[in-house]
C-alpha cells in the first residue's frame, strides 16, 4: 500500500458571504428591492405657476458694489 504525499488542505471559500455583526445570524439576506415611486400622486399634478411678484425683485449683487 503506497502512502499517498501530504495534501495541502484546500480553502474553501464560504458558500455565503457572512458578515459580522447582524442580527439574523451573519447570514446576507439580499432584500427585495421595490420601486417605490418618487413622485407621489398629490405631487404629480401639474403644478399652477405662480406668478413672482414684481414689487419685489430678487436679492441680487449691485453692479460695481
Amino acid at each position: 500500500m503506497r502512502r499517498t504525499p501530504p495534501q495541502r488542505p484546500v480553502q474553501t471559500p464560504p458558500a455565503r458571504p457572512v458578515v459580522p455583526n447582524r442580527p439574523d445570524g451573519g447570514v446576507v439576506v439580499p432584500t427585495p428591492v421595490v420601486p417605490t415611486p418618487t413622485v407621489r400622486a398629490e405631487e404629480r399634478r401639474p403644478q399652477i405657476a405662480t406668478p413672482a411678484p414684481i414689487s419685489t425683485p430678487p436679492p441680487l449683487r449691485r453692479p460695481g458694489g
